[in-house]
């Protein structure tokens, strides 16, 4: 399946969707988000290019989202799209530009 909509291909790993799933499956976004959580991984699933990574980047403060970085450096990506407020304020010493998806919209 081809994952490139205008030109813009979407990336994820394993760890990402677990930790998407974990966190719509948390209290306060089971009110904001009434579908199920598996419908929304398989969607995530089929819209992204999954791919295995193997952890090595530790240059960022909290350790759970290293992985992100490992993803974005394998994958060669521009963007890191986040509402994560530690990711936004990241500057990361390699070439990625860290926002939010408002932000990403306006621009793209």
């Amino acid at each position: 399946m081809d994952h490139n909509y205008n030109n813009i291909e979407v990336f994820t790993t394993d760890k990402l969707v677990d930790e998407l799933r974990d966190v719509l499956n948390r209290p306060k976004f089971k009110k904001q988000f009434p579908y199920p959580v598996s419908d929304f991984a398989n969607l995530h699933l089929a819209a992204c290019t999954s791919i295995k990574i193997r952890t090595k980047f530790t240059g960022f403060s909290d350790k759970d989202d290293n992985f992100l970085f490992d993803l974005a450096l394998k994958t060669g990506a521009h963007f890191l799209i986040t509402s994560d407020k530690l990711l936004l304020a990241y500057e990361p010493e390699f070439e990625l530009k860290i926002m939010t998806f408002n932000k990403f919209r306006q621009i793209v």
